[in-house]
């Protein structure tokens, strides 16, 4: 069987999609042949073609206002014309990948099953993108009915494919890489939170930072630490500042240090309600470290006994004694969660019982 995953921006070692991505292919590339089709834009270094260990990644030019929403060129669309493949799975809605790949099926009739996981959480990331959604989820809603099969990574996506999009899924949650699991939670002595993701608005981590300030007013020791790098950096710096918070910014770390970093806090707080699936969350469940975040998403975490999930939009008061509550906490059992391989089994029964009989 051969498979070819696309999707708009694929860089290996990153977090996000490109990082689910990269775990399947690797994953499915144990067994099966397999190719990435992805976009760059102009100024890109990367290799146009690149070998990793079982599978070939394949970069064609794409236009990303903003650095975003990546629009395919005619070089994209017509190399999908040429792709020779059984099954054709496509990551992520919000660029124009899933319209390119419609177009070219037009055009190359031998793909046997064509495959859909929308990454979707009905929000863009700014004022510009969520105006875009406008015009774009009416086109998105016509050609998500010609994938054979739609993906769903959470209860809460499948939930809202079928609510805004009219469309019902297939549920396959994600997975951790096995590297996780060489790794268990150590609680330093100071309570120290820890939040690891982009710095955007909308992921809370300024909810975050005035929990934070009530947890230094009582305990002056306990730290946060605020992992990654973004756009709205500058303004968390400025209200750290402002309300005296104990907070240590740090930069996107290499895997092993990252995971190391995370088995020595205290807790994890995730506060962004436009998620489609939180895999941090889950990796640092998988470590040991209890964590904090909140619904609509996540419903699913409520699960695992160390997970507290709060009801959207909550008050820093209650952040507080959600992440409060853990302080000097432990727990008997680790949590058991699948890892990728076992996903990667489970998308391989997918694409063999939909094949029978194409």
């Amino acid at each position: 069987m051969k498979i070819a995953y696309i999707t708009h921006n694929y860089k290996p070692y990153l977090g996000g999609t490109n990082y689910v991505v990269e775990q399947v292919a690797v994953e499915i590339s144990k067994k099966h042949d397999v190719e990435v089709y992805t976009l760059v834009p102009l100024h890109s270094s990367l290799p146009r073609t690149e070998k990793m260990d079982r599978y070939v990644v394949k970069r064609f030019l794409g236009l990303s206002p903003s650095n975003s929403y990546y629009l395919p060129t005619f070089s994209f669309i017509r190399a999908l014309t040429k792709l020779k493949a059984d099954v054709v799975h496509v990551h992520v809605t919000h660029s124009g990948v899933p319209l390119a790949v419609w177009f070219a099926k037009k055009f190359n009739p031998q793909w046997r099953l064509l495959v859909l996981t929308p990454h979707f959480h009905n929000e863009g990331f700014s004022q510009h993108s969520n105006f875009a959604w406008i015009f774009y989820r009416p086109i998105l809603k016509k050609i998500i009915r010609t994938f054979d099969i739609i993906h769903s990574i959470s209860p809460n996506e499948a939930q809202l494919l079928n609510q805004k999009l009219g469309v019902n899924s297939i549920l396959i949650p994600h997975g951790i890489s096995q590297d996780v699991l060489s790794h268990e939670w150590s609680p330093p002595e100071k309570f120290t939170v820890v939040y690891s993701g982009v710095l955007r608005k909308y992921k809370g981590v300024d909810l975050l930072i005035r929990a934070m300030n009530l947890i230094n007013k009582k305990n002056p020791e306990a730290r946060l630490l605020i992992i990654g790098s973004g756009e709205y950096k500058a303004n968390l710096v400025k209200l750290a500042k402002e309300l005296n918070v104990n907070v240590t910014f740090l930069s996107p770390m290499q895997r092993d240090d990252y995971l190391k970093t995370l088995s020595e806090c205290s807790a994890m707080c995730y506060l962004s309600e436009s998620e489609a699936f939180c895999i941090t969350v889950l990796e640092a469940i998988a470590v040991g470290l209890p964590v904090v975040a909140v619904e609509p998403w996540g419903t699913f975490f409520k699960k695992y006994s160390r997970a507290i999930i709060l009801h959207s939009n909550p008050t820093p008061e209650e952040v507080c004694a959600a992440l409060t509550s853990f302080d000097g906490k432990t727990f008997p059992v680790r949590e058991a969660v699948p890892t990728w391989s076992k996903i990667a089994e489970i998308y391989e029964q997918m694409y063999s019982q939909n094949l029978v009989g194409k």
